[in-house]
């Protein structure tokens, strides 16, 4: 039943493309006034003569193309209207927007290589480019399918934020389930203006019960976990306590909640038992230092946020316990000093960055204290070598971006 109701919406929704490319393909009172094209060698060409025209008039971008990238302008009584689409290597098209007077606006679509639909969602504002999603504002169902067409998310969105049912799959089938063809279910969840709000129940691939929380405005209220065997775990009860979380790889997280807010140490183990990593929250934020752990329990690298964004320094550790890495962050990128260690603790190189961008630098074979190449003004070569003393990579750099890897 789940899937012919899927069949249903996909042929109800490729019904609609068909009359709207019908109307687009230059009959009135839509016209076709100029088409820009992208090939694989990267070059651009703009299309304004009839029988050029013609062409991009008279194929659907549903069908194979010789281009990475259309982009087709109309006109019509709404508008201005255009149409992006983009194809994978084999000609197949990967994704389709339609736009209008210069803003995202209509139905946005994605296809896997094979032909099989991806994703669609209706788009109401943002920024008319394919590569600018995050920018884009969504309205109605987003349907997220897999490359076999099997249903793997349904969620709401009202201008832009969750609100209503998102309910997910999971992306393997269970050879238990009664209905072997579908995706069982791993989330069912409510949103209320961008925020959970409601139940969210988690399940097993099995169908069991994961979880059960209860939300009100963001804030968790209540929440009972179970693991893989039906085993009561830890528990949220009015606004206060651990919340459990399942990891794909196997990993149980443990999340401490006050006031309905995560908040305090997080920790993450492992399958076994063992602590694998923590960090600290602040208002639901990564705020303090976060250290991810090996299988010895030493450290393998820390990082400090603020307001859940990087920065402060950032470390790393070699397997035998001696400093690999220290590089100062900000705002998510590199600014400030940076250095590299070889494991017997000699200096592999020093830098300076600002906002990201390399200004000065200095390279050292090891066991050598002259450095061999530097970077001044961000110009220059970045050289670096493996424990054995081999040189493993040289990069030319100008104005404080990579340019050229070097033979």
């Amino acid at each position: 039943m789940r899937r012919f109701l899927s069949f249903i919406l996909v042929f109800t929704i490729l019904i609609h493309q068909e009359v709207w490319y019908r109307k687009a393909w230059g009959q009135a009172p839509f016209r076709l006034i100029h088409a820009i094209t992208l090939d694989h060698q990267h070059q651009y060409v703009h299309h304004t003569q009839p029988k050029e025209l013609k062409v991009f008039r008279d194929t659907s971008p549903l069908a194979p193309h010789a281009y990475v990238f259309v982009c087709r302008h109309f006109t019509s009584p709404l508008g201005a209207e255009t149409l992006l689409s983009s194809y994978y290597p084999s000609g197949f098209v990967r994704q389709l927007l339609t736009c209008l007077n210069g803003k995202a606006d209509g139905s946005y679509e994605e296809w896997y290589e094979n032909g099989q639909r991806r994703l669609w969602v209706q788009v109401v504002g943002g920024e008319p480019h394919l590569h600018r999603k995050d920018s884009w504002s969504m309205h109605g169902p987003l349907y997220l399918w897999d490359e076999e067409g099997s249903l793997l998310l349904k969620s709401f969105y009202d201008e832009g934020v969750l609100h209503g049912s998102l309910i997910q799959h999971y992306n393997e089938r269970s050879t238990s389930s009664e209905n072997a063809e579908s995706l069982p279910i791993k989330l069912i969840s409510h949103y209320k203006r961008g925020m959970l709000h409601g139940t969210t129940t988690r399940f097993w691939p099995n169908g069991n019960l994961q979880s059960e929380e209860t939300w009100e405005s963001g804030f968790l209220v209540e929440g009972c976990y179970w693991d893989a065997a039906g085993n009561y775990c830890e528990g949220v009860r009015s606004q206060g306590g651990t919340q459990i979380l399942f990891l794909r790889s196997g990993r149980i997280a443990k999340i401490p909640f006050s006031r309905g807010v995560a908040q305090g140490q997080a920790r993450v183990f492992a399958p076994d038992g063992a602590l694998k990593r923590t960090f600290e929250l602040q208002g639901g934020k990564k705020h303090g230092e976060e250290v991810c752990y090996s299988e010895g329990q030493q450290p393998l690298w820390s990082l400090l946020w603020k307001k859940g964004k990087p920065e402060g320094v950032l470390r790393v550790w070699h397997i035998n316990g001696s400093l690999y890495s220290k590089q100062s962050l900000c705002s998510g990128k590199r600014h400030g000093p940076s250095h590299l260690w070889y494991e017997s603790g000699e200096l592999m190189c020093e830098e300076e960055f600002v906002q990201g961008v390399l200004v000065k630098g200095a390279y050292f074979e090891k066991g050598r204290r002259a450095p061999f190449s530097t970077i001044m003004n961000g110009n220059g070569l970045v050289t670096f070598f493996n424990e054995e003393g081999l040189m493993e990579q040289q990069t030319l750099y100008l104005e404080g971006k990579p340019k050229k890897m070097l033979p």
